[in-house]
């Protein structure tokens, strides 16, 4: 997860989820033992107990374990994977000379048309977006090299999403 740093008493983490095959945003402001999980916008209230490895989320409190393959609540394995929000590091990576190119609508991902390491041209298509129904291009907006793609095939994307950097 992306650390934001101390705020009022806390620290804020930002990634992306991934189960069951969906994609969520989350933001976790943890402050010691308690944090609220922002998940998709709709906001969590919980405590940890590591000592007793149970969290308490609301008046519901639940057995926790952390293993290599998700997180096991109550003994149910949930199978995550975590992506960090790029959002919240691209001032950082514009100080390098790389520029994001955005989602500018909510969308899927039809197709990749470059990879990392690729030399495009201002105007060349990058990939292509699917918004209600129509095939969105998205075309490089300077010449340049692609740094990392962010996206594949499949993926659902909210306005602002880093799709890929360019150099």
């Amino acid at each position: 997860m992306d650390r934001l740093g101390p705020t009022a008493g806390g620290e804020v983490m930002r990634a992306f989820l991934r189960t069951r095959g969906k994609r969520h945003r989350t933001q976790v402001d943890r402050r010691g033992d308690a944090f609220t999980a922002v998940v998709d916008g709709e906001a969590f209230e919980a405590r940890l107990d590591p000592e007793r490895a149970i969290v308490q989320l609301g008046d519901r409190v639940l057995s926790y374990r952390v293993r290599p393959q998700g997180i096991e609540l109550d003994g149910r394995l949930h199978a995550v994977e975590w992506e960090a929000d790029l959002a919240t590091l691209e001032e950082a990576r514009a100080a390098e000379g790389r520029a994001a190119v955005h989602a500018q609508m909510p969308g899927r991902v039809v197709a990749v048309l470059v990879a990392a390491g690729d030399e495009v041209r201002k105007g060349q298509r990058l990939l292509i977006l699917e918004a209600m129904k129509m095939q969105n291009e998205v075309p490089a907006p300077a010449s340049g090299r692609v740094r990392a793609v962010h996206v594949k095939p499949g993926d659902s994307v909210t306005p602002r999403d880093i799709l890929l950097e360019l150099s």
